[in-house]
């Protein structure tokens, strides 16, 4: 068996954490599996690579060593090493092949080889690179949750980040009109380099928190408010609210439900300061408690109104 990159084999980027690679493996594992693609020798070929590659990437241990190896193979199989060269008595030659359930690269350097690959270049290239080569730190990624409040006024938030290097706490100052959806990059906050290489970036992808008070679409804020009857007829002040608190808006006499009335430059504003508008839509309600008093009227209004 001969393949490429495991992150390839996977479908992930190099920055994805244990939790997203034991997620892809359970998919991928159950679509290729021989039993539900029995006599398809592509599949059965595709669920070995699945396999190997979650072997190495599942472990940490693994992990690590597999990405300490850089883009040092144009391939992954078929390495051809002389154990004598660089180990006295020893003067047999092991060549790998591509193994009934692993690739020849996985049987010297994750497998059972009768020597260990890493020891046995001291005087070669590997040894050299191993020790002295720069390689920068991994990229992590996770979500930023936050209300639209704060992403509109800028907030003050503190994260936690895990890694493969463990958790840790970083506290930053969420720019002000960030949307849901947009990254925020935090240069160096990513893992460790390898040799003295440069720390990977934090990229925080903002999601805003659902709390059914607000909609936002592009710049523009929906919001819905509810009156009463003799309200929406005879018309009221009603308070709503906007990303800067309470407002109090006129409701005109006679509105109808469903009706939106809007409120201009008071929507959420964006990182170059474009402001939209606020849009406030009427739902005509009845209380919740009707009391005699309340059902007297109801009924006098009813009558007078059939006539």
């Amino acid at each position: 068996m001969s393949l490429g990159d495991y992150y390839d084999v996977l479908g992930i980027g190099r920055d994805a954490s244990q939790e997203e690679i034991k997620k892809v493996y359970r998919t991928l594992v159950k679509k290729y599996h021989p039993d539900a693609n029995q006599g398809d020798k592509d599949a059965e070929e595709k669920f070995k690579e699945i396999t190997e590659a979650y072997e190495v990437l599942g472990d940490e241990e693994k992990r690590r060593k597999y990405d300490s190896l850089g883009n040092r193979f144009d391939s992954r199989d078929n390495f051809d090493i002389d154990p004598g060269r660089f180990r006295r008595g020893q003067n047999v030659r092991y060549r790998t092949n591509a193994a009934k359930n692993h690739s020849g690269f996985f049987d010297i350097f994750f497998g059972r080889f009768p020597f260990d690959v890493f020891d046995i270049f001291e005087n070669s290239f590997w040894r050299e690179e191993k020790y002295y080569y720069a390689q920068r730190g991994a990229d992590l990624k996770t979500t930023l949750e936050i209300t639209p409040e704060e992403g509109f006024s800028g907030a003050r938030k503190k994260v936690t980040v895990s890694g493969p290097s463990g958790h840790r706490d970083i506290i930053l100052q969420v720019p002000k009109g960030i949307r849901a959806g947009e990254k925020i990059r935090l240069r160096g906050q990513g893992d460790p380099g390898i040799n003295g290489g440069e720390k990977g970036d934090l990229y925080l992808v903002v999601k805003f928190k659902e709390d059914g008070k607000f909609d936002i679409e592009g710049n523009d804020i929906f919001v819905t408010a509810s009156i009463l009857p003799w309200d929406a007829a005879l018309g009221t002040e009603i308070a709503v609210d906007t990303m800067e608190g309470k407002l109090m808006l006129k409701i005109p006499e006679g509105i109808q439900s469903d009706t939106s009335v809007r409120i201009a430059k008071k929507g959420y504003v964006d990182r170059k300061g474009a402001r939209g508008d606020l849009y406030v839509s009427i739902k005509i309600v009845n209380p919740e408690v009707i009391s005699p008093q309340i059902r007297r009227l109801y009924e006098r209004l009813r009558s007078a109104t059939s006539d």
